[in-house]
């Protein structure tokens, strides 16, 4: 097979896929709008996602830092713990 042919199929494939997955959620929406399941994740993953991120932040403290230098992840942190609390 020549290259440029390959590469073409390779592109067009992908290209379809890609279409194929970006569609999909529009074709089954109201299927999906019915499901308990996808319910149950409309109201956890959020908060999760948000969870997620907060411990990575805090997990993620670098230790050849100064005492004082924790500032911007605790910050952070702070900022999105009210967020969450009173909104």
């Amino acid at each position: 097979m020549d290259d440029y042919l390959y590469l073409l199929t390779v592109f067009v494939v992908m290209g379809i896929i890609s279409f194929g997955e970006r569609a999909l959620p529009f074709v089954a929406s109201n299927w999906l709008r019915k499901q308990k399941w996808t319910q149950t994740l409309g109201d956890f993953l959020p908060l999760a996602i948000m969870m997620i991120l907060v411990l990575h932040s805090a997990l993620g403290l670098s230790t050849n830092r100064g005492s004082f230098e924790y500032f911007p992840e605790v910050f952070g942190i702070a900022i999105t713990l009210a967020h969450q609390v009173f909104t």
